[in-house]
């Protein structure tokens, strides 16, 4: 599969900018205004962040490094708000660091952007749900990795798009919750 890489000018580095606050700030807003529904508040937020690297993950195989910054502000201004789970934290740090050093020595295993989405969303889950919500990811990867091989006839060096899978894992924990 080739690699399609959209070009970022100026402008649109300025509107993903511009987006990113004005998400960060309305977040802020309303898991302050709304405290009885910020859990809700959170991962409705998070859904819009998955959703959008989801999509530009398929189309160009890459995550914009402003979705990652989303996600993780999210998982911090929540945290910092109104709950404090140092084991999710230490979690989703450790996952993070583990993920990035396969990203660096790795040869296109997993992407920087997949690594800090990845533990992002790791963030925003209860211990209870880490380890079910790593193992709906990494299952349904391999399930896509398979459908994808046979599509195309490649079994090696197949690419794989790991932010839909983080999506669709994330909505499922949560909708199971």
């Amino acid at each position: 599969m080739e690699k399609k890489t959209l070009k970022m000018t100026g402008k649109t580095a300025v509107i993903q900018i511009i987006l990113f606050i004005a998400l960060i700030l309305s977040y802020t807003l309303l898991v302050s205004l709304v405290p009885l529904k910020s859990r809700v508040v959170q991962r409705s937020y998070a859904f819009v962040f998955l959703i959008a690297a989801a999509i530009y993950d398929i189309r160009t195989n890459e995550i914009p490094l402003s979705v990652c910054a989303g996600m993780i502000s999210l998982a911090l201004i929540y945290s910092v708000i109104y709950l404090w789970d140092i084991a999710a934290l230490i979690a989703a740090v450790v996952i993070t660091v583990l993920l990035l050093a396969v990203s660096l020595a790795g040869r296109g295993i997993i992407g920087t952007g997949d690594a800090l989405l990845l533990g992002s969303s790791v963030m925003m889950l209860s211990v209870q749900e880490i380890l079910g919500f790593l193992f709906l990811t990494f299952l349904l990867s391999s399930v896509l990795g398979v459908i994808l091989s046979i599509k195309m006839c490649k079994f090696k060096d197949a690419v794989v798009p790991l932010a839909p899978c983080i999506a669709v894992a994330f909505i499922i924990r949560c909708l199971l919750r």
